[in-house]
């Protein structure tokens, strides 16, 4: 039940239940609930306080999608939540992680037409001439 309502707590951005669950429950912040943990809630909702919370709290930022193998950070790019991909990016989150097709946060984000989140994506120094396995790039986005 605590892995429900963190995740719920953090798509609405309810900073003091996401808090009150992760006191109680401390590995909830982890959790997943049909394939979405409470950092994917955050991302979803954009909500970048929420995000930094459950970062402070020890999510992990190299949480990956079990369906997909997208991470948070893909997701966040491909949203263009410029400031989510800072906070993940500060907490440590791979910035070259690939998923099985080779796709990488920069592809989703200019793939998106997020162009402030590509810019960081480049300036943080992912390669912008780097294909996935269809050999598509960025640069063709």
């Amino acid at each position: 039940q605590a892995e429900a309502n963190i995740v719920s707590a953090a798509c609405d951005g309810d900073n003091d239940l996401v808090r009150e669950i992760a006191r109680k429950w401390p590995a909830s912040v982890n959790a997943t609930v049909d394939g979405v943990s409470p950092l994917v809630g955050a991302v979803d909702g954009r909500h970048a306080t929420t995000l930094d919370l459950l970062l402070s709290l020890k999510a992990s930022p190299h949480t990956l999608s079990p369906s997909t193998g997208n991470s948070v950070l893909m997701l966040a790019a491909s949203r263009g939540f410029t400031a989510g991909v800072e906070l993940l990016l500060q907490a440590g989150a791979h910035l070259e992680h690939t998923n099985a097709q080779g796709d990488n946060a920069l592809l989703f984000a200019a793939a998106a037409g997020c162009v402030d989140t590509t810019l960081l994506l480049l300036k943080r120094g992912l390669n912008s001439a780097n294909g996935n396995k269809n050999k598509m790039t960025p640069l063709m986005c």
